[in-house]
């Protein structure tokens, strides 16, 4: 009766649950002293700091095939998912294509330092694993290449796949398909990781659609993907009337 009369002017989703309740109306006592000789020492318990990974910790983690990301999912669990489901996931792409700027999509994703992107340089595990889960996506979006298994002699070509018809409607026509905001993290996330080869084979491929699609891909997806590739780009393409149509009306080209 007295616990009633307390609460019944309160409403009961204040608290939030029973032990709550029961707490704020009921505040815990301090346990009685126990019985016996006391020394005068107080003794000093000692305090455990958690200390949360580092970005670069769970980055290092998740492409050493150690760890996972921030849901729970390795990159093994990602290699083996669907076309329809890597479309209509969006909170992985950060991961797999780690960038240097936070996303504003997913305020959750690591953000790649300085000292995650030399490590990336050299450490071989985690390379060959941004290997494989650069050519999934890759397949993703009707394209091929082999970057896993490449020896270092040999010209690295990224083309389309015999089934990009069958991707353009998911992957590239507009408008505003969120793919080609992918496609800019991963041309940015080579170049941080120092696979600049694989990103001007991207790009190259990447001009290659634009001219024999004209209009399909928004300017502002292409002045973004020159933007991150070509500073350091020596590409030659033939100059065809969609090419420079294309390319030059981009407002980012000399940005």
């Amino acid at each position: 009766l007295w616990l009633k009369e307390r609460t019944s002017a309160v409403p009961f989703s204040q608290y939030g649950c029973c032990h709550n309740l029961v707490s704020r109306v009921m505040p815990r006592q301090r346990a009685a002293p126990k019985h016996g000789k006391r020394s005068g020492k107080v003794e000093k318990q000692a305090r455990v700091v958690f200390k949360p990974p580092s970005d670069c910790d769970q980055l290092c983690a998740f492409f050493r095939g150690t760890g996972a990301d921030i849901e729970g999912r390795t990159l093994e669990q990602i290699l083996t998912w669907s076309d329809q489901l890597m479309e209509v996931c969006h909170d992985y792409i950060q991961w797999i294509f780690p960038t240097d700027e936070q996303s504003r999509f997913n305020f959750d994703a690591p953000i790649l330092d300085e000292d995650c992107q030399q490590t990336f340089k050299f450490d071989p595990d985690m390379r060959r694993n941004f290997r494989r889960s650069s050519q999934r996506f890759l397949q993703f979006l009707g394209l091929s290449a082999d970057l896993v298994d490449r020896q270092d002699a040999d010209a690295l070509r990224i083309e389309r796949a015999p089934n990009f018809q069958q991707r353009l409607l998911m992957c590239w026509r507009g408008p505003a398909n969120h793919n080609w905001k992918r496609v800019s993290r991963a041309l940015r996330c080579f170049r941080l990781v120092g696979m600049e080869e694989e990103q001007q084979a991207l790009l190259a491929c990447l001009v290659g659609i634009v001219v024999d699609y004209p209009g399909m891909i928004d300017e502002d997806a292409v002045g973004r993907w020159l933007n991150e590739a070509c500073p350091k780009s020596h590409l030659n393409h033939e100059m065809t009337r969609g090419f420079v149509a294309t390319i030059l009306s981009s407002p980012s080209l000399f940005a």
